[in-house]
């Protein structure tokens, strides 16, 4: 069974001007597209920025060790034999890597003390 934690992810430059591709030219226009809510289309764009935030992770360790960089192919039909909170789980792995390669910080504990202390 598929396991995304099995595939290291990189949102590098080269990764936000491949996922913009998949739905226009920017990552805005890739998330307006996530939210049309066209199921088939979604689930797919979703596939391929996995494959390309892999992709990015192995060429970024590949230099590093100074080895040979060779993309993979990942296999469409591991992700949709997928449960549905497994599916939840490579959207969130995706959303955070994001984040995280963005240095974008998340204020979720700030906004719950503001919510209890109102």
């Amino acid at each position: 069974m598929f396991n995304i934690k099995n595939y290291p992810m990189l949102y590098t430059v080269r990764a936000r001007i491949e996922i913009g591709k998949l739905a226009g030219h920017s990552m805005q226009e890739f998330f307006d597209e996530l939210s049309k809510g066209n199921e088939e289309k979604s689930t797919n764009l979703m596939i391929d920025a996995v494959e390309i935030l892999h992709n990015c992770y192995l060429r970024a360790k590949a230099v590093e060790d100074g080895k040979e960089y060779e993309p993979v192919t990942l296999n469409r039909d591991d992700f949709l034999d997928l449960t549905i909170k497994d599916w939840g789980d490579i959207e969130t792995a995706i959303a955070e890597q994001i984040q995280k390669d963005s240095g974008i910080e998340v204020e979720a504990e700030a906004k719950k003390k503001e919510e209890k202390a109102n």
